[in-house]
């Protein structure tokens, strides 16, 4: 396909890339719409798929043929993009046709989010003695302080503190590097589902809002920073895990798989392999800062 563009990259992980397309071009994408179309068109007087394509023509329209057109056009060009360019989009881009004239160049744009990037990766290890030496302070008995019982808290639930306040230390100090496009994609699924279980309750968002003496651009605030955050640790133990190689074997897996009710489950538990994989190494990363 013909065309000419020009790329810029943006903060945050981000590419724009500005397309003009020649109206010849914008006609093969239409050619191209119909004939897909016919593949499965019905109408009077033929058999599904067998009608003419002038036939298909005349029932479309001249508006309905424009849309398939833009539609096959913005797919094309958009997948001619990627492999000139070597781009692996994080999740589908943000279109804008922002001229589309009869028998005239079109201009699109497209606004791509990248893979979120960290900039900084904090001391992980100092963060851990930092955290121990605090335990210890707390440990030792002065007069007038009240001394600790250990019985107080089982050795589980004082590892869970001691992840926690690393994990508060090293999340201050990451820098991630993630589009907006992503966060604000989150966000809307995120609100969109959320609407679906407060209709679920029988009130309405004000209602809900009010109950949680919230306003609508202080939750959407809160959830902006939920999604930062849930990335931001998810990258930050990606890093780690490949810093100390923290590794997942088949025997760990078939531990998992070995937990199905029958073979069906086991063998859908095998399919998401990768899913399984990344959970196990998460927790084995999470571990690992909570034995420092």
């Amino acid at each position: 396909m013909k065309f000419t563009e020009k790329k810029e990259t943006l903060p945050k992980q981000t590419l724009q890339i500005t397309v003009q397309v020649p109206w010849t071009e914008v006609e093969k994408s239409q050619e191209k719409a119909v004939l897909e179309l016919q593949k499965t068109f019905e109408t009077e007087g033929f058999r599904k798929g067998k009608a003419p394509v002038a036939v298909v023509r005349e029932k479309m329209g001249q508006q309905r043929l424009l849309e398939e057109g833009a539609q096959q056009l913005l797919m094309d060009v958009y997948r001619d993009l990627l492999e000139k360019h070597a781009i692996k989009p994080y999740i589908d881009p943000k279109v804008d046709l922002l001229k589309a004239p009869l028998n005239g160049e079109w201009e699109i744009r497209f606004t791509v989010a990248l893979q979120p990037k960290l900039t900084k990766v904090p001391d992980y290890k100092a963060a851990a003695v930092k955290v121990r030496g605090e335990e210890k302070k707390d440990g030792i008995w002065v007069p007038g302080k009240e001394p600790k019982k250990e019985e107080e808290k089982d050795q589980h639930s004082k590892t869970d503190d001691r992840l926690q306040k690393i994990l508060d230390i090293v999340m201050k100090e990451t820098a991630l590097e993630i589009s907006d496009l992503i966060v604000d994609h989150e966000l809307n699924r995120r609100l969109a589902s959320l609407h679906d279980e407060i209709a679920k309750l029988g009130m309405t968002v004000d209602q809900y809002l009010k109950a949680r003496q919230e306003t609508q651009d202080s939750l959407r605030a809160k959830i902006k920073k939920e999604v930062v955050d849930l990335y931001t640790l998810e990258f930050l133990l990606d890093a780690i895990a490949e810093t100390e190689k923290i590794e997942i074997g088949e025997k760990e897996l078939e531990a998992i798989y070995a937990q199905a009710k029958n073979e069906k489950d086991k063998q859908a538990m095998k399919q998401n392999a990768y899913f399984y994989s990344r959970l196990v190494r998460k927790q084995k990363t999470l571990d690992y800062l909570a034995s420092l």
